[in-house]
């Protein structure tokens, strides 16, 4: 049991570090989208712009869901 736990509790430290640097694209991401042109926002670039952040957060979701799953195993 002491294996499985110490894994566990390494692995939400993992997921706590790949949250940190996905939060940190994302915000950077969302910032360029935040400062981009106006007259350029209706573009093909744009809009991978706004499909990366869209990306970003549901990666951000699934890791805070997977540190949800292990600390329940945590008990």
């Amino acid at each position: 049991r002491l294996v499985g736990l110490e894994m566990c509790i390494r692995d939400r430290k993992m997921l706590s570090s790949a949250a940190s640097i996905v939060e940190t694209v994302c915000d950077s991401e969302q910032d360029c989208m935040d400062n981009y042109p106006e007259n350029l926002q209706g573009t093909e670039k744009f809009e991978r712009m706004e499909d990366a952040v869209d990306s970003l957060s549901d990666a951000l979701e699934k890791i805070d869901d997977a540190k949800g799953h292990i600390q329940s195993a945590l008990g």
